[in-house]
């Protein structure tokens, strides 16, 4: 979990195949926006 600190709990959860594969999608979707808002405004 994210706080004003930065990372401030870690929790590991437990998914199946499919849900690692959306959960990897999201990942990689938040990565791209974040490079582009650091391109862009930063």
């Amino acid at each position: 979990m994210l706080g004003i600190n930065g990372v401030e709990k870690i929790i590991k959860l437990e998914l199946n195949e499919e849900q690692k594969n959306q959960f990897d999608k999201s990942v990689l979707s938040v990565k791209e926006l974040t490079d582009v808002l650091d391109k862009e405004f930063f």
